[in-house]
């Protein structure tokens, strides 16, 4: 089965900062096809409308695959007491903009961040719609995950039931992974210092995963000085291994939200 990691961004550039890591896992190897930022999808672009309509389509005609995306995808029930497909529909015309949002989920929550269940086992970094990530939670919302699902191109874990030949987008975040592996130190930055933990996360994945890598791909991970190659293989290689461990089969439509780390 296809396996795809993708490190999202909001960016205005977001063509640069999105990047997608694709691959086949084959006899319990992880076999690393291609590394790419969005920009050099077909159709694809640096800026961030024409990037993420690229990454639409792509995911669109992916086919039978798993896609671990770097983005939340539900909200704490505190905040959303509706059905997770009803919130997700209407997010974009509930929410017209990443400010509305963020205002919204203060109001409902007394000013709290609310972390979701699955947050706090994760150890997520940020509420969705702390300061830091809320534009991403918006863009990945409403640019990505409630156009497919509305266009009924894909599923998403654990909310749908998972749909023969169709993708199964889920939700994976790249540092809590690293948490999970005992791998999260600095690694983002220009610098021999980040560099060489970047060296130090891409052993480990072919060790502990276990990766075939082929050495142009590394590369491009090691001298992408932001981390989001980086990111969208650590995002690559969890969903390879939750896939292993059947966690993206269970349906739960009444569900908070999963963050799936590494099994």
């Amino acid at each position: 089965m296809r396996l795809i990691g993708i490190d999202f961004s909001a960016a205005a550039d977001a063509g640069r900062a999105i990047w997608l890591a694709e691959g086949e896992d084959l006899d319990g190897r992880l076999q690393v096809l291609s590394l790419r930022p969005a920009a050099e999808l077909s159709g694809g672009g640096r800026a961030r409308d024409t990037a993420l309509a690229a990454l639409r389509s792509h995911v669109a005609g992916l086919g039978p695959a798993i896609v671990g995306i770097d983005a939340p995808n539900s909200l704490p029930r505190a905040v959303v007491p509706d059905a997770w497909e009803t919130w997700l529909t209407s997010f974009a015309a509930v929410h017209p903009t990443p400010e509305d949002f963020r205002a919204a989920c203060r109001l409902a929550s007394g000013g709290r961040e609310l972390r979701r269940p699955a947050d706090v086992v994760a150890k997520t970094p940020f509420a969705p719609w702390n300061l830091r990530l809320y534009r991403q939670t918006w863009h990945s919302v409403a640019g990505l995950y409630a156009p497919l699902v509305a266009a009924q191109a894909v599923t998403v874990a654990p909310f749908q039931r998972p749909r023969a030949g169709r993708p199964r987008l889920t939700e994976i975040c790249p540092a809590s992974t690293l948490k999970h592996l005992g791998l999260y130190r600095p690694y983002k930055g220009h610098g021999e210092a980040p560099r060489a933990q970047r060296k130090v996360i891409l052993a480990a994945l072919r060790r502990r995963t276990p990766l075939d890598l082929p050495k142009s791909l590394a590369a491009r991970a090691l001298e992408n000085a932001g981390g989001d190659a980086l990111d969208a293989l650590v995002a690559l290689t969890a969903a390879a291994r939750c896939q292993r461990a059947g966690l993206f089969d269970a349906h739960d439509p009444g569900h908070e939200g999963e963050v799936y780390v590494w099994a």
